[in-house]
């Protein structure tokens, strides 16, 4: 026979809510980290001369450079401006996250 205290029954439901709660909220980060994963993204340098494609999910999937850059540069420089389009890529893949996680996390610093 089980005894019943005083407040259990609230405190049952008080934690099926919370639960509740916990469930609905994982399942919105998933649709948001799904979200995310299917975004493109491009980083540029210089003025658009190389331009970078990447996946939300972090995966790089095209690299432009105009084939005017090889005649105006020389490779360390196109290197520099490869480099440079990634992480201008990345960061903006950084930006789109912070955007689009907002509604759960709240405002993030970057």
């Amino acid at each position: 026979m089980e005894l019943s205290q005083p407040g259990t029954e609230q405190l049952r439901a008080s934690l099926d809510d919370l639960l509740e709660e916990v469930r609905a909220g994982t399942e919105r980060i998933g649709e948001l980290q799904h979200e995310l994963e299917t975004r493109e993204i491009t980083g540029y340098a210089g003025s658009g001369e190389v331009t970078v494609r990447l996946l939300g999910t972090g995966q790089f999937v095209d690299v432009s450079i105009d084939p005017d850059t090889y005649r105006r540069y020389d490779a360390d420089t196109v290197g520099t401006l490869v480099l440079a389009a990634v992480n201008d890529g990345l960061a903006r893949l950084q930006e789109a996250g912070r955007e689009i996680f907002a509604p759960v996390l709240g405002p993030v610093e970057g």
